[in-house]
């Protein structure tokens, strides 16, 4: 998936951010990618969870998921509710990528 020399690892935006609700231009993000075959990775934040239900409640969002070309990876995440919930949920474009991206962490907290 990377070319040889390739100095960039990552394209990086946030659909939406945390705390505003803003989205990066993940159209514009992952044509920059497609183009150089970098991946791209779209953190949704704890957004994720309702902004793909935006359009069925009659919002009119650019696409940011894996409809987009380039699109790589998502991940949406709940450790921003509660430090008992530092989980990020993943989404691979392709099942090859997750040796590429998968790690684990484990900590006690108690």
């Amino acid at each position: 998936m990377f070319p040889s020399g390739l100095q960039s690892l990552q394209l990086v935006g946030s659909a939406p951010n945390y705390p505003y609700g803003t989205m990066d231009d993940i159209q514009a993000i992952a044509a920059l990618g497609h183009q150089y075959n970098i991946p791209v990775h779209v953190d949704a934040c704890l957004g994720g969870f309702v902004i793909v239900f935006m359009a069925k409640a009659g919002f009119d969002l650019p696409p940011f998921d894996f409809s987009v070309p380039g699109v790589t990876s998502i991940s949406a995440d709940t450790h921003k509710v509660s430090s008992l919930l530092n989980m990020v949920h993943s989404a691979y474009r392709e099942f090859s990528l997750t040796t590429v991206y998968f790690f684990t962490l484990s900590v006690t907290l108690f």
